[in-house]
Parts: C-alpha cells; sequence; structure tokens
C-alpha cells in the first residue's frame, strides 16, 4: 500500500506541473476575453499620464497597465498578447509553487486544478494572476527575509503597485517584515536604507490615489446578511456547496486555534489579510468572485509561512484535502449565474453583425451602457476596424474623456435633449446595448416598448434590429420621429 501511494505521489509531481501550463495555454488561447479585459487593455493604450489620471476612478494601480502597455500595444495582435502575457505570469506561479511551496504533493494537485487556478486565474488577462505571483515569492523568501532585505523590499512595493489585493496581502507581509528586520537586529545602515526605500515606495503607491473616486456601485450595508448569504453553510439543494461551506465554517474556527498554538505570524497574517478584505469589500466597493478568491488565497499562504509546523497534525490535512478537493467542482463556490460571465462566445456574430451594417452604409455607433460587454468588451475588435462607439455624450468610448466617466455615468438618466444633437443626419445611427439601458436608473419610466423596439416619448424610436441568440446583445437602429 506504501508504495502504491508513493507512486501515486511521484506521478502527481511529475506530470501535474506540465499538464497544467499545457492545458491552460490552450484554454486561454481558445477564449473570448470578456470586458473586464478588453477594459484593462483600453486603458493600458491611453497615454502614461492619462492612466495615471484614471487610477484613483479606476482603482488599480500603473503596474498591470505599463505591463500590458510595454508588451501588448499591438492592437492588431489583440487579444493573443495579453492573454499569453497573463498566462506566462501564472505559469511561473504554478512552477514557483510546485518547486518551492511545502504542502504534499496531493495538496499541490487539488489547489492546482482547483477552479480558481484552472478556470480563472490561469485564463483570464486580469491583474490576479500577477498578485498570486508576488505573493507567493514573498510567502517562499519569508524565512530568510532578513539575510535577502532589499528583494524582500522590492516584492513588498511591487506588490503594492498591482491590485487592492495584493496591496492587503503585501501589507500583511510588510507587518511582518518590519517586526522581523527590528527583532533581528539588523545592521543599522541596512535597516535605515531599507526603511528609506521602503517608506518612499510606499509614498509613491499612495500618490497614485490622491482624489480617489470611489466606483459608484452597490455597498454591503446590512453586515449580518453578508455573513449569513456568504459564510454560514446554507443548503438550497447544491450538496458540494453545501459540503464546501460546512468545510470553510471548520477551517475558519481551526485556523486560528491552530495558529494560536503554533504559528503567531499564519495568525496575524490571517487575521490582517481578512479584516482588510471585509472592510474593503464593506467600505470601499463590494467583492466579486474573483476578489472573494482571494480568502483561500490568503489562507493558503497563512498555512506555507509556517507549514513546518502545522504538516504534523492529522486533523489539518484531512480537512484541507476536503476543502481544496471540492474546489475543484466550481458549483461549490459560485452561484450558477454568475458562469455567464465567462462565456463571450457570441462577441464574434455580434461583432460581425456591426461590422457589416458598417459595410452598407456609413455609420455612427453610440452604447449608452455604462459597463458591460458591449460598452467595452467589444472596443479593440471594433477598432481593429476602424469602428468606434460613442457615449451618451458624445465621447469616443475608448478615449480617457469617456472612461474617466464610467462610474459617473452609472447614474445618469437619459438626456435626450442633449443625446439627439449627437446624431448624425449624414448616417445612420445605431444604439449597441447589453439590453439593460432602457430599464437603468428607472430609464423605462421614459420609455414606451412596443412591438418593433423602444419609443422615447415622441421624438425618437430605437428599432431593433439585431438580438442575440442568448446574451441579448442588441443593436437598435435610432430614428428620429420629429425634428
Amino acid at each position: 500500500m506504501d508504495k502504491i501511494l508513493k507512486l501515486f505521489n511521484n506521478l502527481l509531481g511529475k506530470y501535474s506541473c506540465i499538464f497544467f501550463i499545457v492545458l491552460t495555454f490552450i484554454y486561454a488561447i481558445l477564449r473570448t476575453p470578456f470586458y473586464d479585459e478588453a477594459y484593462s487593455y483600453m486603458v493600458s493604450q491611453l497615454s502614461i499620464k492619462e492612466i495615471f489620471q484614471l487610477i484613483p476612478i479606476e482603482g488599480h494601480p500603473f503596474g498591470y497597465y505599463f505591463l500590458l502597455k510595454i508588451f501588448c500595444s499591438n492592437l492588431n495582435l489583440y487579444p493573443y498578447p495579453m492573454l499569453i502575457l497573463s498566462w506566462f505570469i501564472f505559469s511561473i506561479f504554478i512552477y514557483v509553487f510546485w518547486k518551492r511551496a511545502p504542502f504534499n504533493n496531493l495538496i499541490k494537485f487539488l489547489i492546482t486544478f482547483s477552479y480558481l487556478f484552472l478556470n480563472y486565474y490561469a485564463v483570464f488577462a486580469r491583474p490576479y494572476g500577477l498578485a498570486i505571483l508576488l505573493l507567493s515569492l514573498l510567502a517562499v523568501f519569508y524565512k530568510d527575509c532578513t539575510k535577502r532585505p532589499y528583494l524582500y523590499t522590492f516584492l513588498i512595493l511591487f506588490s503594492f503597485n498591482i491590485c487592492s489585493v495584493s496591496m492587503i496581502g503585501g501589507g500583511a507581509f510588510l507587518c511582518l517584515f518590519l517586526y522581523k528586520i527590528i527583532k533581528e537586529k539588523t545592521p543599522e545602515n541596512i535597516l535605515i536604507s531599507v526603511l528609506f526605500v521602503l517608506f518612499s515606495g510606499l509614498i509613491l503607491s499612495m500618490l497614485q490615489f490622491l482624489n480617489v473616486h470611489p466606483p459608484f456601485v452597490y455597498k454591503i450595508l446590512n453586515i449580518g446578511g453578508y455573513i449569513k448569504e456568504d459564510i454560514l453553510p446554507l443548503y438550497h439543494g447544491n450538496i458540494i456547496k453545501f459540503v464546501f461551506q460546512i468545510l470553510r465554517i471548520i477551517l475558519i474556527f481551526y485556523i486560528p486555534y491552530l495558529f494560536l498554538k503554533k504559528g503567531k505570524d499564519s495568525l496575524f497574517f490571517i487575521i490582517c489579510t481578512y479584516s482588510l478584505m471585509f472592510w474593503l469589500f464593506l467600505k470601499v466597493y463590494p467583492g466579486v468572485f474573483w476578489h472573494n478568491y482571494f480568502y483561500f488565497i490568503f489562507l493558503i499562504l497563512a498555512l506555507w509561512i509556517n507549514w513546518d509546523s502545522f504538516k504534523s497534525d492529522k486533523f489539518l490535512n484531512i480537512i484541507l484535502i476536503l476543502y481544496t478537493g471540492t474546489l475543484i467542482f466550481p458549483s461549490s463556490i459560485l452561484y450558477e449565474e454568475l458562469f455567464e460571465i465567462t462565456n463571450t462566445r457570441y462577441y464574434k456574430s455580434y461583432i460581425e453583425k456591426v461590422v457589416e451594417l458598417n459595410n452598407k452604409k456609413e455609420a455612427k455607433f453610440f452604447s449608452l451602457d455604462w459597463y458591460s460587454a458591449v460598452s467595452s468588451g467589444i472596443l479593440p475588435y471594433l477598432k481593429k476596424q476602424n469602428i468606434y462607439l460613442y457615449d451618451a455624450h458624445n465621447y469616443r468610448k475608448d478615449t480617457f474623456e469617456s472612461m474617466k466617466n464610467t462610474y459617473k455615468y452609472k447614474n445618469e438618466k437619459f438626456n435626450c435633449e442633449e443625446f439627439i444633437k449627437y446624431l448624425d443626419d449624414t448616417k445612420n445611427n445605431y444604439l449597441l446595448t447589453a439590453n439593460f439601458f432602457f430599464y437603468h436608473n428607472n430609464n423605462i419610466d421614459v420609455f414606451r416598448f412596443e412591438k418593433d423596439g423602444f419609443y422615447y416619448k415622441d421624438i425618437l424610436f430605437f428599432r431593433g434590429i439585431y438580438i442575440s441568440p442568448k446574451y441579448n446583445y442588441s443593436i437598435y437602429k435610432i430614428e428620429k420621429l420629429k425634428k
């Protein structure tokens, strides 16, 4: 039996890393980026000055945008350079994880092929894969951080310039690092220089968020409801999700107890990161599933930095294997409706229809959605065809003037008197929408739906000419009814 287990363990370690990297490369190349990725790409095409001006509004610091600007600037090759860059970054993480993470091969396998890694972070071109790589490197060098203080300082500062969740993880490692270099009596000249670099780097990072504009998205007002819906186990007919929630509750109570006994730095890390995440989602913006996955990432990092103290705990190993086992099933962590956000197979036919309309007769296209697959996701594809989308204020949606108002537009009602001025009487005018514009911000109060489309009083008629089979990506011809 021992020989069989040893062989199984060796097979997992020998081929899992390679198989994961090859599989995710194929997946990344075949899939179509969804609108958050396209938006990040369009931001990276702005000037450096405009990127910095957009950071307090958009929320992500400059690091990932600069990488896109350097390696993915060729619009004609979009989206492949962006997808390959993100896949390459996460592949480095997978290599580091299998090479340096202290867990046994079974746990590594279950984590590697979890839905979080296999179906999201490895294949979606977002900054979170880079965040995970940087945080894992901070875990790798944690025990020897005082021997490599400048490298560790660089990694911390880099993590502060990727995204909000990497700032949270980097901030926890920063506190632990400062405690260690002071406790271990680092030579004064090294200590002063490290503190100076850290202080200067953190000030530069924080300067990006002067005059920050919190996004106009809903906030969690009912803490009790948030805990009930997202933390406490509730059975809704999905046994995998229910088991996952029970295992999560066990870990929430058992891990702090274990950390308190055997790893105070792990306890500090988990309390710090979880508290800051909770505060972020309550006070700044609500976390969606790619943010919430970081609760798991921070748990793994907390275990990583002290695994030698924990690995002999049989109960922890059993619970961790069961917990990571449930993560293989996407239904354990996702509500069914969230699957649609990763499914963009209808982009192609929709874009082809827009190009066809433009070729029949010169046209002007508007998208009045504040933020959607239509308002952001298709921008690079249309721009390749020299087709541009305009917003409600006649700014091209791929420009800084439009992007800086993205969240502001969310709370705007349709202003026909202004909008009608921007219609081009020499061209066909079309509205591209993910079909929520007519219902957004009580716009339905001013639109009257009839068989062929929507009327705005007796002034404009939005005639429906194309509706996508599943997602209701729609095209309406805008017709003036009276001058």
